[in-house]
């Protein structure tokens, strides 16, 4: 998730059609187009909003005694 743009090498090289990150500079987009491979940019809260409840379910797990709480951006967050 997040900006993954210098991933972009690694995605050439194993053949990939495309790279979903975020924060990709337009020269790197141009770049990517030159090499055969799609870039889409899904913006950091979407790339990187769906770890949360994967990695609090976890950390629940591993730390039982503590109180693993999560908000996400359309939600109103009181702690």
């Amino acid at each position: 998730g997040g900006a993954g743009a210098d991933c972009l090498d690694d995605a050439i090289r194993i053949g990939a059609d495309a790279l979903v990150t975020s924060e990709v500079k337009h020269h790197i987009f141009l770049f990517a187009a030159r090499q055969g491979i799609t870039l889409v940019d899904a913006g950091h809260f979407h790339t990187e909003d769906v770890i949360v409840e994967p990695l609090a379910e976890r950390l629940r797990v591993r730390f039982p005694e503590a109180e693993v709480l999560t908000c996400h951006l359309e939600e109103i967050c009181v702690l």
